[in-house]
């Protein structure tokens, strides 16, 4: 795999909440496609609503900091 040159510190964090999200949707399907309890997909739709707010906040610093000159 090829080095990155400037790597985003926080792409760590936004990959980790994209997993999750692939993750938690997968469990979604199992939902759907067979019998577990509601509390399971519950919980996965938490889980995946935590991760997308985690990663708008991410977006929307990282647009502030464009915007302010900061991030690039």
């Amino acid at each position: 795999m090829p080095t990155i040159k400037y790597p985003i510190p926080e792409a760590a964090t936004a990959r980790t909440h994209c997993d999750a999200i692939a993750a938690n949707a997968a469990v979604l399907k199992d939902v759907i496609t067979g019998d577990p309890t509601s509390d399971t997909a519950t919980n996965a739709i938490s889980a995946i609503r935590h991760s997308l707010d985690e990663l708008e906040a991410y977006a929307e610093q990282r647009r502030q900091d464009f915007i302010s000159g900061v991030g690039g």
